[in-house]
């Protein structure tokens, strides 16, 4: 029987055939790959949550028994594989600063909180958005955080007066889900952190950038020495996986655990 020339060349692939398989092949290996490792992180930084948030919860029935933190992790916090647990011990901060200290403090625990990663977000397309940018006192009536929505706090600055202007004054969008939230999350840390350093609210006066000893301006005041005695009444436990390099998370005693170290 006579074979046509088009049958005998339909009759097995061509080398061009077989490179575009090995191509789609090799694609969607890669995808799977990457799918698979984005699952992996994601499990894995659960686990440091979930372990953050229970440890917390022993600290404060520990705390609820005896009326303090204790200095060591419970004997029922377990760790699960491959996740260390670290408490960090609370030093006992600042106390009676004058206002422009207390500015001071509050002008500095801002500004550490953006330098180690506070005000960051991700949007939907796996990019870092920059929302908070940095903490910067002109004058002395006034604070003014930078960013995507830069505001100047005026003194007299409350517990809640950065918190409830970024929940009014920042929207929701869906290209970016987190913005707002990482607003709120940054104004809760700023408040929490600045009064467990020794800061009390309300912050009532900053300091003049401008001053100096004849000009009648407001001169700025360094910190006193900390106190170098350990506290009782907070704590801050950080968690890290073995797989995980240069990811670290913690919680403190509001027991919401929070990416970054303490």
């Amino acid at each position: 029987m006579n074979i046509s020339r088009w049958a005998r060349k339909k009759a097995g692939f061509t080398i061009v055939e077989l490179l575009i398989v090995i191509v789609v092949i090799a694609i969607l290996a890669a995808i799977t790959i990457v799918t698979f490792s984005g699952v992996q992180t994601r499990v894995r930084v659960a686990t440091l949550q979930n372990d953050l948030a229970a440890t917390s919860r022993l600290m404060a029935a520990t705390h609820a028994d005896t009326g303090a933190y204790p200095g060591v992790l419970p004997p029922d916090a377990q760790p699960s594989k491959d996740v260390r647990l670290e408490l960090i011990t609370t030093q006992g901060g600042y106390s009676n600063l004058s206002p422009v200290q207390n500015g001071v403090l509050f002008q500095a625990v801002c500004q550490s909180l953006i330098n180690e990663g506070y005000g960051r977000g991700v949007n939907n397309g796996g990019g870092t958005e920059h929302y908070i940018t940095g903490c910067h006192v002109y004058n002395r009536g006034w604070m003014q955080i930078n960013g995507w929505s830069a505001h100047n706090f005026t003194a007299p600055i409350s517990s809640s007066s950065v918190y409830d202007w970024y929940n009014a004054n920042v929207a929701t969008e869906a290209w970016r889900p987190n913005k707002k939230q990482i607003f709120l999350d940054f104004a809760t840390e700023l408040s929490q952190r600045f009064s467990a350093s020794g800061g009390t609210f309300p912050v009532a006066s900053f300091w003049d950038s401008w001053a100096n000893s004849t000009n009648g301006g407001q001169l700025r005041e360094e910190l006193p020495a900390p106190s170098t005695e350990t506290s009782d009444t907070t704590f801050c436990i950080e968690a890290t996986h073995a797989a995980l390099e240069n990811t670290t998370w913690h919680v403190k005693e509001n027991g919401k655990p929070t990416t970054g170290a303490c």
